[in-house]
């Protein structure tokens, strides 16, 4: 191998670790199975977040931290279940009911069906209660959730 293939090598190594992390940054899908994605988990320099079809990846602690971004950091690796579940009923404290539109803008980054599961869960709990037809999308018997009184 000759020097000025070898250095084309590096560079297309290099570029193909700053498009990787290009996509991660910017929220965008990535295969498990990307070698480089492997080194960045076993390195620390990529978190995995949520399991199954969940599956995000996102830049480090450490990333955000560095850049004076942690806010950032807190949004994109999201909240845990019961903290979603906490600000679900903060949500009905506040405004006596609640549509699940208002649940999906709240939780914007957390799937339907999964939200749908936590109010299940709350309900099944005993917390919470839907009132209406849950088939009625528009009009007065339209569904909505509210504390058990």
């Amino acid at each position: 191998m000759s020097i000025p293939n070898l250095k084309a090598s590096k560079i297309i190594f290099i570029l193909t670790i700053l498009i990787v992390l290009e996509k991660i940054k910017n929220g965008e899908i990535i295969s498990e199975r990307t070698h480089e994605l492997k080194r960045f988990l076993e390195n620390g320099f990529v978190e995995k977040v949520g399991r199954w079809r969940g599956t995000k990846f996102i830049l480090s602690k450490r990333y955000y931290e560095y850049f004076g971004i942690k806010g950032e950091y807190t949004r994109r690796k999201g909240l845990d279940k019961e903290a979603n579940k906490l600000l679900i009923i903060e949500h009905l404290k506040n405004y006596k009911k609640g549509y699940i539109k208002d649940f999906v803008d709240a939780l914007r980054d957390i799937p339907r069906y999964t939200i749908n599961r936590y109010l299940r869960e709350l309900k099944d709990g005993g917390k919470i209660e839907l009132i209406g037809n849950p088939r009625m999308v528009k009009g007065d018997k339209k569904a909505f959730w509210r504390l058990k009184q």
